[in-house]
């Protein structure tokens, strides 16, 4: 149904493969997969979590991200 990754790097860490399959979308999976890997990189004491996407502007400042030019990112 979906599918979430995080890399850790230390204090910091990469969101990554954030999907939801075409059928399942809308019912807050993405959001929860979403909350999930938030929430591990939490109990892993990282700090600040980034990601990089080009088809999904639009979902993830629900979930808490702001735009950020990608030489911000550490």
């Amino acid at each position: 149904m979906g599918c979430a990754a995080l890399e850790v790097y230390g204090k910091d860490a990469l969101l990554r493969s954030v999907a939801v399959a075409r059928g399942e979308q809308g019912k807050g999976i993405g959001h929860r997969l979403t909350e999930s890997a938030l929430s591990l990189a939490r109990n892993r004491g990282v700090r600040s979590v980034y990601l990089l996407t080009t088809t999904a502007e639009r979902f993830f400042p629900k979930v808490g991200f702001s735009k950020i030019e990608r030489s911000e990112v550490p």
